[in-house]
C-alpha cells in the first residue's frame, strides 16, 4: 500500500460561495485522507489568481507558486496529484492544464477527475489543444458513469479511464416531514441548472397544491436575478431565496424540505443530490447525469427530461399531491446512498486508485 501524500487540486471548500459542488467533493476527499491515515494537502485552484495582476498574469504567477509547493515538499517524490476539473467550453482551461503539465514534468502521477461537462464540447473549441494535452498527460482519468464516460471512451481515453462515484458522510436519522410539500433547489445559480425555469413553473404548482413551498439555496451568476424573479412570480410568497448557507443553517434548510429538485440541462454526479438524498429528501433529478446509471428511476429518484418543457410542472404537481410517494422515495433514496455512496463503499475506490498510482 502506498502512503505518500495526496495533493488535491480543486476549489477551496472554505472559500466564500463554494460550500457545495466540487468544493464539497474536495472536502470529502480531504476527510477520506485523514480517516485512512493518508496525508491530504489542498491546492486551492480558486486562490491561484494573484490579486492585483491582470488575470492571465495572475494565473501564471499563482500556478508557479502552486507547482513550487509540490516541488519543494520533502515527500514530493512519493506524492500523487488528484486534479478536479470540469469540461466547460466557456472556461479558461490553461489554469488546470498548466498545473497538470507542471506535475507531469516533475514525474508526479496524476489522477484527473472530471466532474461536469461533456467531451463532445471540446472539438472545435478554442482551447481544444489544451484540453487534449491535459487528458493525454493524466496518468489515470476518473469520471462518473453515464454520457460523460461514454464520450471519453469514444474519444480514445478508455485505456486509462476509471469510473468513480461521489460520496457523502452518513448522518443520523433525519426528522419526519408530515406537512405539505416543501421543494428544495440547492446548487450553482446559473442557466444550466434551470433555476429560473423552476421559479416560473412554481405558480402552476401552487394552483394544484396551494400549501407547497419552494426554497432556493446557492450562489452564482444569477444571484441577483433569482430573488427578483421569485418576487415577481405569482407565488403568494411561497418561494424563498436564502442564498449560500453552511453548517447548521444548511442542515436545517435541508431538513425543512422533503423534495429535492435539480432540473439541469446536464450534470455530472451532483453532490447536492447526494447530500439531500442522504437526508431522506425525495429526489427529482435530470436524466442528463450519472444518476440514472446508478440509481433506480421511479423508486429511488424521479427523472426529469430537460428537453420536455412540461415535464417539470407535471412532476412537481404529482409529488406535491402525493405525500406517501414523497416519503417512499425519500426512504429509498437514503437507503441507496448508504449502500453505494458513503466512504466505506464509494470512498474505497479512491483509496484504491491512489494506492495504484503511488505504487508506480
Amino acid at each position: 500500500m502506498a502512503d505518500g501524500p495526496v495533493w488535491i487540486y480543486g476549489p477551496d471548500p472554505d472559500a466564500p460561495g463554494l460550500a457545495g459542488g466540487v468544493a464539497a467533493h474536495v472536502r470529502t476527499l480531504l476527510r477520506l485522507c485523514a480517516d485512512n491515515g493518508r496525508e491530504g494537502r489542498l491546492i486551492p485552484v480558486d486562490n491561484v489568481v494573484v490579486p492585483g495582476m491582470p488575470r492571465r498574469v495572475g494565473v501564471a504567477v499563482g500556478l508557479a507558486a502552486c507547482v513550487a509547493r509540490v516541488a519543494v515538499a520533502p515527500s514530493a517524490r512519493n506524492a500523487i496529484v488528484h486534479v478536479n476539473t470540469s469540461i466547460r467550453p466557456a472556461w479558461w482551461p490553461p489554469r488546470d492544464y498548466a498545473f497538470v503539465e507542471a506535475a507531469a514534468r516533475r514525474g508526479v502521477p496524476i489522477l484527473l477527475q472530471v466532474h461536469g461537462g461533456r467531451w463532445s464540447w471540446v472539438p472545435g473549441n478554442r482551447w481544444e489543444a489544451a484540453w487534449r494535452r491535459m487528458f493525454a498527460l493524466a496518468t489515470r482519468i476518473a469520471c462518473f458513469p453515464g454520457e460523460q464516460e461514454d464520450e471519453l471512451r469514444e474519444a480514445g481515453f478508455g485505456d486509462k479511464l476509471d469510473t468513480v462515484l461521489n460520496f457523502v458522510q452518513a448522518t443520523p436519522e433525519p426528522p419526519p416531514h408530515p406537512g405539505p410539500a416543501h421543494f428544495l433547489f440547492m446548487g450553482w445559480l446559473n442557466d444550466n441548472k434551470r433555476v429560473l425555469d423552476l421559479i416560473d413553473a412554481f405558480p402552476e404548482v401552487l394552483d394544484a397544491a396551494p400549501e407547497a413551498t419552494l426554497t432556493i439555496l446557492g450562489d452564482g451568476p444569477l444571484r441577483d436575478v433569482v430573488p427578483e424573479r421569485a418576487r415577481k412570480a405569482d407565488a403568494a410568497g411561497r418561494i424563498r431565496v436564502l442564498g449560500q448557507l453552511r453548517g447548521a443553517d444548511l442542515r436545517r434548510a435541508i431538513d425543512d424540505a422533503d423534495v429535492f429538485v435539480l432540473p439541469s440541462r446536464e450534470e455530472g454526479f451532483p453532490m447536492s443530490f447526494l447530500e439531500t438524498a442522504e437526508r431522506g429528501l425525495a429526489p427529482i433529478v435530470t436524466i442528463r447525469s450519472a444518476v440514472p446509471r446508478i440509481f433506480a428511476e421511479g423508486t429511488e429518484f424521479v427523472g426529469i427530461d430537460p428537453a420536455d418543457p412540461r415535464a417539470l410542472v407535471r412532476i412537481l404537481i404529482e409529488l406535491a399531491l402525493d405525500p406517501e410517494r414523497r416519503a417512499r422515495l425519500g426512504l429509498a433514496a437514503r437507503a441507496a446512498i448508504h449502500a453505494k455512496c458513503i466512504p466505506s463503499t464509494a470512498g474505497r475506490r479512491y483509496l484504491e486508485l491512489w494506492d495504484a498510482l503511488g505504487s508506480r
